[in-house]
């Protein structure tokens, strides 16, 4: 996963108020998956896996791919 896009969710998560737990199921990602996303060992994310992570943490899909506009969706 490219470095940015990686710096932009654990930013987006870490200020977040979710535990992992609650990532996993509001982004209905498997355990182990969140798991490589946190430590940067996804090498290519699904579009549709990047459209749940954005919905669960409430942020643009233009912030977290590309660092535009605002992080956060209204």
């Amino acid at each position: 996963m490219n470095v940015a896009i990686y710096e932009r969710l654990m930013l987006a998560y870490n200020t977040s108020a979710m535990t992992d737990k609650e990532m996993i199921r509001k982004a209905e990602i498997s355990k182990s998956h969140w798991h490589n996303l946190q430590t940067n060992k996804t090498k290519n994310i699904k579009d549709e896996t990047i459209v749940k992570l954005c919905k669960a943490l409430n942020i643009t899909t233009d912030w977290l791919l590309m660092g535009k506009g605002k992080m956060k969706g209204e």
